[in-house]
């Protein structure tokens, strides 16, 4: 016997075949109850989404003094769900609820009102003139916000003076006065210029 050497146990090889056999049977088990659930989900398609969010005063409560960066994830969110709606041909119909709680957060934070007019009338399905007057009020909201951003009044008077009465308003009476608030919102755009102050 040699001094200091370990013994080292032989391998159980019964141990072996019987742990092999049980992770075989975990396995056939897994699969067999896998396909009818995969089955039933290649079938099944959405075709609504569900809001999650309380009203956006409660959620800026909940984001506990970070509501920039909870308005930055929510955006971020926005942008993705309009792409995989858009994959889906599907409409983003909680995207105004969505961006009116990014507007709560960071009442200043601009993307959202510079890009609301082309999330809105970038949906599957044509475009309802609620879902104009909406996105109208969100950029009205930008402009109100950021009084001295020609950018955004510039964006503000195209959809509100040409865009939208060209394209997505029905009456009359209703298209003339979009077109004046919008020739309104482009005069101060041009009183602006290019200053960002």
């Amino acid at each position: 016997e040699v001094r200091g050497a370990s013994a080292s146990p032989g391998i159980d090889w019964a141990d072996v075949g019987k742990l092999a056999l049980v992770w075989c049977v975990v396995a056939s088990l897994i699969a067999i109850s896998r396909e009818p659930a995969a089955t039933v989900q290649h079938r099944v398609k959405e075709t609504s989404d569900v809001y999650a969010l309380p009203p956006p005063d409660v959620v800026t409560a909940m984001s506990l003094g970070h509501r920039a960066a909870f308005a930055d994830y929510l955006w971020a969110g926005v942008l993705v769900e309009q792409g995989l709606h858009t994959a889906d041909r599907r409409r983003f119909e909680n995207m105004p609820y969505l961006i009116d709680t990014i507007n709560e957060l960071d009442p200043t934070f601009r993307d959202p009102y510079l890009l609301i007019e082309a999330l809105t009338v970038f949906q599957v399905n044509g475009v309802a003139e609620a879902d104009v007057r909406r996105a109208r009020q969100i950029i009205e909201r930008g402009v109100r916000e950021l009084p001295n951003d020609a950018e955004l009044l510039s964006s503000a008077g195209a959809f509100i003076g040409m865009i939208a009465p060209s394209s997505y308003l029905t009456d009359p009476a209703e298209k003339e006065r979009w077109t004046v608030d919008g020739a309104a919102y482009l005069a101060r755009a041009s009183e602006l210029g290019d200053d960002k102050k």
